[in-house]
């Protein structure tokens, strides 16, 4: 492979703009590790929870953009959770399209009456989305975190998984009933006060995999800090282009590069002029 020799003035190392970049790599997805472990320790607080989920979003951007700090399997995990994270959202959104549609056609065009029925299958709809969506995004966050996870992190992960589906699961089948007695007496004042505090006491019982969640992505911003992670390949450096005016020099390590040497230096002076008539050599 040959190299350029730089001009006058400036230095060029093969490797230094490749580790520059994958220190870039590491340093991103160390904040978004870090941005993670802020928004599951704030997720599960009622009326924080949204802002926890912006946090997220923030720390999901940082983990792609970073993705190729650590090497190929970890790169096409966290593309996959990317992937896995916007497929969710777009299912959620059809959900919730169709049990809006629902809805709208039980008035009919010329107007009508939402039944009970109607109304226990838009909640169906909705907690279906809301599994799926689950379901998902807790895959991404498993990807996010698997390959840079220790034996005791990756255990956290997956129990931060089973317990998030276990949480999902138990809203729904607390909160149907409560919807099936609101669909029967929508003026029901004991079931939807029902319903609100079941809500607030699951939102609260999230704590459980949310915590596991921030524990093993803390685990993982440690472990970056103190660089007990391998970080990735850096990549061979590109081969120059030859311009004018500019000598080719073999790059470092090349099996063809000569050793060092002095360079010859020519004598300095006028050269000498060769003996004239008379004169000893």
């Amino acid at each position: 492979m040959v190299a350029m020799m730089p001009p006058p003035g400036y230095a060029w190392t093969p490797y230094g703009w490749q580790d520059l970049e994958r220190q870039k790599q590491i340093d991103r997805t160390k904040t978004g590790a870090l941005l993670l472990v802020v928004a599951f320790g704030i997720a599960w607080i009622p009326l924080v929870g949204a802002i926890g989920g912006i946090v997220q979003l923030i720390a999901i951007i940082f983990m792609a953009l970073g993705r190729k700090g650590f090497g190929p399997a970890h790169a096409r995990n966290v593309l996959l959770g990317v992937v896995l994270w916007l497929i969710g959202i777009l299912l959620a959104v059809v959900v919730g399209v169709l049990a809006a549609l629902r809805i709208i056609g039980a008035f009919g065009p010329f107007g009508g009456v939402v039944t009970p029925e109607d109304l226990i299958g838009f909640f169906d709809m909705i907690v279906i989305g809301v599994l799926i969506g689950a379901a998902i995004g807790g895959l991404m966050i498993v990807l996010f975190g698997v390959g840079l996870s220790e034996k005791n992190g990756k255990i956290l992960l997956i129990l931060g998984y089973v317990s998030s589906m276990v949480v999902a699961a138990l809203l729904f089948l607390l909160l149907r009933q409560g919807i099936v007695d609101l669909a029967q007496n929508l003026n029901s004042q004991a079931a939807l006060q029902r319903i609100t505090d079941q809500t607030t006491l699951l939102t609260i019982s999230s704590v459980i995999p949310y915590s596991m969640y921030a524990l093993a992505f803390f685990l993982i911003f440690n472990r970056i800090k103190r660089g007990e992670i391998p970080a990735g390949p850096a990549q061979p450096p590109m081969a120059m282009p030859a311009y004018p005016g500019m000598m080719p020099i073999p790059s470092v390590g090349s099996p063809t590069m000569p050793p060092s040497q002095p360079p010859s230096m020519p004598p300095s002076g006028p050269p000498a002029s060769p003996p004239g008539p008379g004169m000893r050599p």
